[in-house]
């Protein structure tokens, strides 16, 4: 039964889980008793972030399907925004936003916000990586400031960084709707006032069904532009200072040491 402070019968639920032998990660080599290796590859994140969904693990799917830019970029030498313009098909914006984020506007400013908003797609590939940070970081629709230390002065001290200011959005929200050709559910502004409105803030809704399809054909199309591309980041470190050109051998991948008999 539901509380008022938590699910008890899903905490315990939780508490009893003991592992299961997952179909989709059966293969020969299981059969035969020897470890397989689940590589991170980008076709493998993004399947499993449709699996996810399938089966009801929204949250999961979420939190998948954001950091898979973060994985592709680092394949291609790129960034996260740089990436999900090119493969996203979003555009990125012309400047900051600190403007559109202020909480005091009068109707024609929010007017001109809007105009602005538009023509830049509404939705654009910093208002990804926004939601990115705030889904990872802290699981909060939240696009605000976050807390990061000075390194060029006190290190103990640490300051406010606005971290949001290339999107004009202060909340971004997640729905469902089953139609995946669609990116985004609405948007707008919840400002209270006739013409000088207070607290005013922009928020919009994504489609979670709808970055999930788009982030599949963005995977596509990266891997077949190339095919070297569909295997895990590593990095190449030397094994001491004195011997800088012979890189330490990384993992790659989960390792997977059950057998079928499991």
């Amino acid at each position: 039964m539901q509380t008022d402070k938590y699910d008890r019968e899903l905490i315990d639920a939780i508490d009893k889980w003991e592992p299961k032998l997952v179909e989709q990660v059966k293969t020969i080599e299981n059969e035969c008793g020897f470890p397989t290796v689940i590589y991170r590859s980008p076709s493998r994140l993004i399947k499993e972030c449709e699996d996810a969904y399938d089966c009801g693990c929204v949250i999961a799917a979420l939190t998948l399907v954001l950091t898979i830019p973060d994985i592709c970029s680092r394949l291609d030498g790129t960034d996260y925004r740089t990436w999900s313009a090119r493969y996203l098909q979003l555009k990125r914006p012309k400047g900051s936003k600190e403007k559109e984020r202020a909480p005091e506007k009068t109707q024609k400013e929010v007017a001109e916000d809007f105009k602005c908003i538009e023509s830049e797609g509404i939705f654009t590939a910093a208002d990804l990586y926004q939601l990115r940070c705030s889904i990872v970081h802290a699981g909060s629709s939240v696009i605000g400031k976050e807390e990061t230390k000075d390194k060029d002065k006190d290190k103990d001290k640490k300051k406010k960084k606005d971290g949001a200011k290339f999107s004009p959005y202060r909340t971004i929200g997640v729905g469902l709707t089953g139609n995946p050709e669609n990116l985004l559910i609405s948007y707008g502004h919840d400002g209270v006032g006739i013409d000088e409105m207070t607290n005013c803030s922009y928020s919009c809704t994504v489609n979670l069904e709808g970055l999930i399809r788009r982030m599949a054909k963005g995977v596509e199309k990266f891997i077949l532009e190339d095919p070297t591309r569909d295997d895990e980041y590593s990095f190449e470190k030397a094994e001491s200072i004195e011997d800088k050109e012979t890189p330490v051998t990384t993992r790659k991948g989960i390792v997977d040491y059950r057998t079928i008999s499991n």
